[in-house]
């Protein structure tokens, strides 16, 4: 398809042209008045034409492309001297109410959140207006004159000299401040709503590409308007306000005057009348209808459903209800990107302003964002987008926004610390005396400069959200409907500010001291926005994980190569005519069809899946072949090779497998090293008492395991295992940082308090277990799916691998990192921590256009739960009871239930697998101790070995490790080929309970070593050491006598935690394989939550005796003891549901998998040859 059909077939020039007209051009030289009654009474007839719109030929006569470039940029001009003049008057807003108005407590930052957030209310009236009565032109100009008279009046409220300070009472100035501003949000709402869709409306016909460039040229004229504002209106001001406000009103005379200079030449639309009661009548006949067998409850207003309206009106609601989920995560981008002219300015105010020649007014630093923007919209315009299509990469409208609100969260994490460190050196004595708008401030000497990052990363964060948001909503908005939705978009930018405003009366006036900051804690507000803001990206990804783009829309699925590829691959020509067949039954659509000779089995690819579909032709209203997914190689001589598989090779496959491999070494690097000295860090740092130090770190590492649980959840259901382990790795990047933070020694710069360590703490332990939860529910399984069809040994393999990888990383952790942490300081520790995540991300991402992936296919947890409803329904009905029937099986069709056979059968698999995981639960209670209970043991035994080298009591876990490295070659390629020689069948449930016998053996000689620690005391006396500077009574006993205990808890988790990822994602459904891994690794996080739960009882329970804060006082040993019963009981537990467990039949077992793959091929060639 050549470049101009292509632009008809997206763009339909056709019905373009008929919806323009002229003002005057088809009209000589007449000039039409403000409001042409033809525009207001002209009816609105669908698909966007008009009863007088023009021909094709008769536009492109009237109006070259010339010219319409020129309007342009009128209209670029126009919204260039509208925001001088915006930017100028609310700029020093929040200075003005306080400093001339005399406005107290928080009422400044109030009156100017309130005020914006009006001037992006109000686009939702000057939309409609323009869409449904005035059209754009009209609407823009009376807009202005509003405009106009509002800044006029704020000018005249402005003048501060005497005479009319005695003529002029406080309270009428107020009114007359308060009308004006009233105004301006009037006339902007009509403006903003319409001048932008209005502009790209000139250049529409000349392609998508065009309108893509307009947009972005768009905001450049904004934030040159803005520059100018913050640079020469705001420096005016500082001096003298009114002469500030007076270039205001000069620059909104000119937006005036540059607007109608065209308004002959404008192409323009006549408005439809009011299409929001034709909206609301179309969602009204659809809720009555939504009982209809539709596609989505919107179709049932179709006439074809049974109601009223077209199926193109239909769609474009459809369209417009999916675009306001959008719109509502923007709500608190805008909150925060509101904080440049409201907590910014008032923390620049008290920061210093005064250099050597010449002085900074707070305000202009927000010049740096527009900076910014100047610089990047055109960068990202001509270079990086069209680099990046060029490397095959989408930068799509959502994943645009989505980077964005990263890097609005990281400037709002600037600004927290930047408050620290303004405030504490005004604590020191740096301080600065200076006069702003006439007041005297006591400021601190930190530099104003210093701002200078947030307001960088907040102008990227535009770019990359709010030029994106703006072509968004007018690509994907309906032809009459896209005023609104354009104003639905800025809606969002008030409704961002009254939250803003919200917060600020909500929040402690402590958190926002706006009068003086120096005698509050604005820190704590901005870091509680950059939380919010991390929420609020999270909900972002669900939503535009499932969002569907316009079909008209350069975004549109059609034109996405990662999610739109579809595949037919069929095995000789002779079997071409079955083409056809399979094409017109199937309703799949194939951008691709490939011929390729293999053993006359037809199969599809969709979406980087493997589908089987038998060949016979379905007619008249019989039902279409069946999808039936494979969930691996049937063998390796008959195996039907996935198309992705043949594109990509083996070797790459094998190179993806080795990148999971080193990004889960790297993340668990990271989690290790956070986790080895945790509780030291509480208890000698944080001076948290016993067991609270023990309890923070098992709640930590219980949380990190339980997440998995939702990590699961939401790969499966929503997002894919690729974009949550790459979501989730951000959070982790952020939650690494953030501790860093938390564990620096500011010393007397910045003087944080311990509470503030604390809350530091537990935001980025947080950050960090949700990070772990998205990642370790998924990235095995992805792994696993690179070399699925390589056969049950490579898959065993890779996992076995896997944890050897895990192990070196956690090696790595326990030596370099606890030494840093223990030698230097925990803050260069966890600087390589998160050192190291960065690098996961990096290395995981590297292999982004060639994983293997499953599609998510929506919520199959909800299916599971009806199923197991449908036949507790049923578990009484008689019907079905037979000899060695499950009470599940009465929810099957063929049982008289209404689900397919093999979906019960999948549920009964997963019943089955969910009580051997309730035995984990005890298992990793004990494994718990190796980071709580074995390190407070160990921290009173002798540390020190030889006069310059002390070992850190964390590193002898590293033995566990160690132990872990060596076992898992030599039982791979040793021990279980050696058993599987001789016969014995080593399964893994029988690998796990001798596992759990040797984590019992670990914990029982943990007590005797308690009592050997204690009897060292009473023989050899004890000695004082400081282990993280805190004075302890230790034992002579050497540390090394340890190495026992951490070395049954290695052999145990390598016969135990191994072979249970195995199980897991061998005896689990494909579509809900993220949720089951997610499960195994929950019994971790519930075992550590129980783990800290029994020592807080023990220690009520014994009087403090069991586990005691120092231990010499107590019988830690006794604690121990108690644990290894329990184990042996949970052991018993388990050995009598391994004994009742049925295998099912999965990718790990070599005959069933042969077997499985060879009736497949059979049945595929039997139907073939029966067409």
């Amino acid at each position: 398809m050549d470049h101009s059909a292509y632009c008809d077939q997206v763009h339909p020039r056709r019905k373009w042209t008929k919806s323009c007209s002229m003002s005057a051009a088809m009209k000589g030289n007449e000039t039409s008045p403000l409001i042409p009654k033809k525009l207001v009474t002209q009816p609105y007839s669908p698909g966007g034409e008009t009863s007088t719109g023009t021909n094709s030929s008769d536009l492109s006569s009237a109006l070259s492309r010339q010219q319409r470039m020129l309007n342009a940029l009128c209209i670029l001009v126009t919204e260039l001297c509208e925001r001088l003049t915006f930017y100028g008057a609310s700029a020093n807003l929040v200075l003005f109410c306080s400093n001339v108005l005399k406005l107290g407590s928080t009422w400044p930052s109030t009156i100017t959140l309130l005020f914006q957030g009006t001037c992006f209310l109000t686009p939702l009236l000057g939309g409609w207006l323009a869409d449904s009565y005035l059209g754009r032109f009209n609407t823009i100009y009376g807009s202005s004159l509003l405009y106009f008279v509002g800044t006029l009046l704020l000018a005249v409220v402005s003048i501060t000299n005497d005479t009319l300070k005695t003529v002029f009472a406080t309270s009428a100035r107020v009114v007359y401040f308060i009308i004006a501003l009233v105004l301006i949000a009037f006339g902007a709402g009509g403006i903003k709503a319409n001048v932008s869709p209005f502009g790209a409306d000139q250049v529409k016909q000349d392609g998508p590409r065009t309108v893509q460039s307009f947009f972005n040229y768009f905001y450049w004229f904004i934030n040159i308007g803005a520059l100018l504002a913050y640079t020469v209106v705001v420096g005016v001001q500082q001096s003298d306000i009114f002469s500030g406000y007076a270039i205001a009103v000069g620059a909104m005379f000119v937006v005036i005057i540059v607007f109608i200079t065209r308004r002959n030449k404008y192409l323009v639309r006549s408005p439809g009348g009011s299409q929001l009661t034709e909206t609301a009548k179309i969602i009204h006949n659809a809720i009555k209808n939504r009982k209809q067998n539709t596609g989505g409850w919107m179709d049932g207003a179709k006439i074809r459903f049974g109601g009223k309206f077209d199926d193109a009106q239909v769609e474009d609601v459809k369209a417009v209800l999916r675009l306001i989920p959008v719109f509502i995560t923007f709500i608190f981008f805008f909150a925060v990107y509101s904080q440049m002219n409201t907590s910014f300015l008032i923390q620049g105010t008290f920061m210093k302003l005064n250099f050597e020649g010449f002085s900074v007014p707070a305000a202009s630093l927000a010049l740096f964002d527009i900076v910014i923007i100047l610089v990047l919209a055109p960068l990202m315009d001509h270079v990086i987008y069209p680099l990046t299509e060029r490397s095959g990469i989408k930068l799509t409208f959502l994943r645009r926004i989505g980077v964005g609100y990263m890097l609005m969260v990281a400037s709002m994490l600037i600004a927290g610390l930047t408050e620290i460190k303004r405030r504490t050196v005004w604590q020191n004595g740096d301080i600065c005396v200076q006069t702003v708008f006439g007041e005297s401030h006591s400021a601190s000497c930190f530099s104003i400069f210093w701002q200078t990052p947030q307001f960088l990363l907040i102008g990227s964060a535009e770019v990359l959200a709010v030029i994106t948001g703006l072509e968004f909503a007018y690509s994907q908005a309906p032809e009459y409907l896209k005023g609104v939705i354009m104003a639905l978009f800025l809606a969002a930018s008030g409704l961002g500010s009254y939250v803003a405003n919200l917060l600020v009366a909500v929040v402690n006036e402590d958190w926002y001291p706006a009068k003086d900051p120096n005698q509050g804690h604005m820190e704590y507000f901005s870091f509680m926005m950059a939380g919010l803001m991390t929420l609020n990206f999270l909900l972002f990804l669900c939503i535009a994980s499932s969002y569907k783009y316009k079909e008209s829309s350069p975004e549109s699925e059609d034109t996405e190569d990662d999610q739109d590829t579809h595949e037919l691959t069929t095995v000789s020509s002779r079997n071409l005519p079955l083409l056809a067949i399979l094409i017109a039954n199937c309703n799949i659509y194939f951008d691709t069809i490939r011929i390729v000779p293999l053993h006359n089995t037809i199969h599809f690819r969709l979406r980087s899946n493997i589908y089987y579909v038998a060949a016979k032709p379905t007619m008249g209203n019989e039902e279409d072949p069946e999808l039936e997914p494979i969930l691996g190689e049937a063998s390796k001589s008959n195996a039907v090779v996935d198309p992705q598989l043949e594109r990509i090779g083996r070797r790459t496959r094998i190179l993806l497998v080795v990148c999971i491999l080193f990004t889960e070494l790297c993340e668990r690097l990271t989690f290790y090293g956070i986790v080895a000295n945790l509780v030291l860090y509480c208890r000698d740092y944080l001076k948290l008492e016993a067991p609270l130090p023990s309890s923070v770190s098992l709640a930590f590492q219980g949380t990190s395991f339980f997440s998995p649980v939702i990590g699961g959840w939401v790969a499966d259901t929503f997002l894919g295992r690729y974009n949550t382990i790459y979501g989730s790795s951000l959070l982790y990047v952020v939650g690494a940082i953030v501790l860093g933070a938390a564990t620096f020694d500011y010393g007397t710069i910045f003087g944080l308090s311990t509470g503030s360590k604390e809350a530091f703490l537990g935001i980025a332990l947080l950050l960090i277990s949700v990070g772990t939860g998205g990642i370790k529910a998924n990235v095995s399984p992805l792994g696993a799916d690179q070399i699925e069809n390589e056969g049950p040994i490579v898959i065993q393999r890779f996992f076995d691998w896997f944890y050897w990888f895990i192990q070196l990383g956690s090696f790595l952790a326990y030596t370099a990192v606890v030494s840093v942490q223990q030698e230097v300081s925990f803050f260069y520790g966890y600087v390589i921590t998160a050192l190291s995540m960065f690098l996961a991300v990096i290395l995981f991402v590297s292999g982004r256009k060639y994983y293997i992936t499953h599609p998510h296919k929506g919520s199959y947890l909800s299916e599971t739960l009806k199923i197991i409803w449908d036949g507790l329904k049923k578990i009484r009905c008689k019907r079905s009871a037979r000899v060695g029937s499950h009470w599940l099986d009465r929810a099957k069709e063929s049982l008289g239930g209404i689900y397919k056979d093999q979906r019960v059968e999948d549920v009964k698999s997963v019943l089955r697998i969910v009580p051997i995981f309730m035995t984990f639960i005890l298992y990793w209670t004990i494994y718990g101790q190796g980071q709580t209970s074995y390190l407070l043991q160990g921290s009173f035994m002798k540390l020190k070995l030889s006069q310059h080298f002390t070992m850190p009591a964390a590193s002898l876990y590293l033995f566990e490790i160690t132990m872990l490295l060596i076992l898992i070659p030599i039982v791979d390629r040793i021990i279980y080929p050696s058993l599987r020689y001789f016969g014995i069948d080593f399964t893994p449930l029988k690998k796990m309970g001798v596992g759990m016998l040797f984590a019992m053996g670990s914990v029982f000689m943990a007590g005797l070593m308690e009592i050997e620690r204690k009897k060292y005391i009473d023989t050899h006396g004890y000695f004082e050491q400081h282990p993280f500077d805190t004075p302890v009574n230790a034992s002579q006993m050497n540390i090394f006598y340890q190495v026992p205990q951490y070395v049954l808890q290695g052999t145990g988790e390598v016969l135990t935690s191994i072979p249970g990822l195995a199980f897991a994602y061998s005896q689990s459904p494909l579509y809900l394989r993220g949720v089951i891994m997610g499960l195994n690794l929950a019994t971790i996080g519930i075992g550590f939550y129980v783990a800290g739960a029994l020592a807080a009882i023990a220690k009520r329970a014994s009087d403090g005796s069991w586990y005691p804060q120092d231990l010499n006082a107590g019988k830690l040993e006794n604690y121990f003891f108690f644990l290894a019963g329990v184990m042996f009981v949970n052991f018993l537990l388990f050995v009598f549901l391994a004994r009742k467990y049925k295998y099912i039949e999965s990718p790990l077992t070599v005959t069933d998998q042969k077997d499985q793959g060879q009736s497949l091929i059979n049945t595929s060639t039997s139907n073939l040859e029966k067409v």
